[in-house]
């Protein structure tokens, strides 16, 4: 492993991506977007804006009607305020098929921002894109989630590369 500088967290972010595929949890309860770390989390400063991006690969096999939606969770840190937009693109064959778009904005990233519409396909396959700020008041850590809207009775699986970057 090759040593990196030990500022490179403060002056450059943090960057999670999955090095293989993660499968998710089956149900309508939030849950963490990525297995990098036990609880998915991602470490702030006190005192600092954030800027983020990130990109979900997502497929599933279940047929109870659905949506999906992203949020932050708040693990230990306090924020000031955030904002965040989402793209989602939604496809029933394959990726290279998506069929679905839209897009939303929140003030309340703390909050599920439903980023896909209602789907039924065993064969879904899901592109979510967020960017957004960050303000953060007291160090900690965050949790990048995603949600279901109801359980889909299937597997679903957040695929490698999926990623969430943060810069200060």
């Amino acid at each position: 492993m090759e040593k990196v500088d030990e500022n490179f967290a403060e002056l450059y972010g943090s960057l999670t991506v999955l090095s293989a595929d993660y499968t998710l949890t089956d149900s309508a309860t939030a849950q963490k977007a990525f297995d990098a770390s036990t609880l998915g989390t991602v470490a702030v400063a006190a005192a600092t804006t954030y800027e983020f991006e990130a990109q979900y690969l997502i497929t599933n096999t279940g047929a109870t009607s659905h949506t999906w939606a992203v949020l932050i969770a708040l693990t230990t840190a306090t924020l000031t305020s955030g904002a965040m937009t989402v793209r989602g693109r939604s496809g029933i064959t394959s990726a290279a098929t998506l069929t679905a778009d839209s897009s939303a904005y929140t003030t309340d990233v703390t909050t599920a921002l439903v980023a896909t519409a209602a789907s039924t396909s065993t064969t879904e396959n899901v592109i979510l894109n967020l960017t957004g700020i960050l303000r953060v008041n007291a160090a900690g850590t965050i949790t990048p989630q995603v949600k279901l809207s109801a359980q889909a009775n299937g597997t679903q699986t957040m695929l490698k590369n999926s990623y969430f970057r943060m810069r200060p």
